[in-house]
């Protein structure tokens, strides 16, 4: 299917101006990607609080996001093709609802590890529900013009995800206790969502004639082994980030707040790129990629060095503003040049993702117990530069130009 390769700051003479961005159209599904992604990150950066009640060692730590993930990986292509047959705002709905439950059931009743495993396992099913839903309803309500800063806003979700998270440590797990965090964000999550999701049409998005026979499937796999790749470091940092701070001293407040700056930069990074995607296209957003990625990794690599609170600051904020503020550009990339079949090749890059969600921290947990913080920290910049170089192979597959 071509797309128009117009620059959206450039029209006709006498053509009508360029659609704007209706930031109603994004409300709901950036609620749901941030609410969703909340209790795996917050099981990670309240670790040290919620080992006053549940005792658990880094490698079941580690287990906890890996059952996230593992079961979100398995459950993504099946959601993706139960999105088409709802529709996205069900697929919300339900989302909102899943992700709810996995902060209000270990708030409740977690006393043992299998309780919170519980809890990650149904926030999973919330996570494989939104993704899809989440993207069939960009590529359906957002104007192509505009889609670059859309996917930027909406992926900031992820990093908006780990500033809540790292705030709550300071604010709430060490004020009142973690259950507090898991219950307000499970109660006054599921509230202002649903009521957002209320706010949107139901369009349905069906499966058409030559869907299948739309997705390039070189670039979307080498998309999903980049996701793959980078989650795994992503989902490592966020997970060891705090237990590694106080390793080397620093209060868990401390790094908490400095989780949040760096949540900040990843926001600002995703944003800036999604706008600036918009005016290069699809295509060449590959070139952008790549250098974001091992930027990310040389800032992984200052975690590695350890130090200083200022040097564990610096590396958090180069390592997830940089290293995690392209897979909103990896999206756009991948799924604007197929358009009709969103939800399926968002699908590809959720198993990927996931799939390193769930490998990396079991991983890492298990270099932490053995040879420390510092190999795991090697690794995990390792695996950023393993995701530049599938990126950079996925942009240059001839067929992508074909269709951008």
């Amino acid at each position: 299917m071509d797309l128009p390769r117009r620059r959206h700051d450039e029209k006709e003479d006498g053509g009508p101006e360029s659609p704007r961005l209706e930031w109603s159209a994004l409300a709901a599904p950036t609620a749901a990607a941030v609410l969703v992604s909340l209790p795996v990150f917050m099981v990670g950066t309240l670790a040290v609080d919620i080992r006053g009640d549940v005792s658990f060692s880094n490698v079941a730590l580690g287990g906890l996001v890996s059952i996230f993930s593992g079961l979100t990986a398995l459950a993504a292509f099946p959601a993706g093709r139960v999105v088409e047959r709802i529709g996205y705002r069900l697929g919300l709905v339900l989302a909102f609802l899943l992700a709810g439950v996995a902060l209000l059931g270990p708030a409740l009743l977690a006393h043992q590890w299998w309780h919170l495993a519980v809890g990650q396992a149904v926030a999973a099913g919330g996570a494989a529900l939104a993704i899809p839903s989440v993207q069939v309803a960009l590529v359906t309500r957002i104007p192509p013009e505009r889609q670059g800063v859309a996917f930027g806003l909406n992926m900031s979700a992820v990093p908006a995800s780990i500033l809540l998270a790292g705030i709550a440590v300071p604010l709430v797990g060490e004020t009142v206790g973690w259950r507090w965090a898991f219950g307000g964000a499970g109660a006054v999550g599921i509230g202002i969502s649903l009521a957002v999701a209320t706010s949107l049409g139901n369009e349905r998005w069906t499966s058409l004639p030559g869907m299948r026979e739309a997705i390039h499937r070189k670039p979307v796999l080498l998309g999903s082994g980049a996701m793959f790749l980078g989650l795994w470091a992503v989902q490592t940092v966020a997970t060891f980030a705090v237990e590694s701070g106080v390793d080397s001293g620093h209060s868990a407040g401390s790094i908490g707040y400095a989780l949040a700056v760096a949540s900040v930069g990843a926001i600002a990074m995703r944003i800036v790129a999604g706008w600036w995607a918009d005016r290069i296209g699809p295509v060449r957003v590959f070139l952008m990629i790549p250098a974001l990625i091992v930027i990310g990794a040389g800032g992984i690599g200052l975690l590695a060095v350890g130090g200083s609170f200022l040097a564990v600051t610096a590396g958090l904020v180069v390592g997830l503003g940089f290293g995690w503020g392209w897979n909103g550009l990896l999206a756009y990339g991948l799924v604007r040049p197929n358009p009709r079949a969103a939800a399926t090749a968002a699908s590809f890059m959720m198993i990927g993702g996931f799939g390193g969600s769930a490998v990396g921290p079991i991983v890492s947990g298990a270099l932490v117990s053995g040879p420390g913080f510092g190999a795991a920290w090697t690794v995990t910049a390792l695996a950023m530069v393993g995701a530049a170089v599938m990126t950079t192979l996925a942009g240059r597959d001839h067929r992508l130009s074909e269709v951008a």
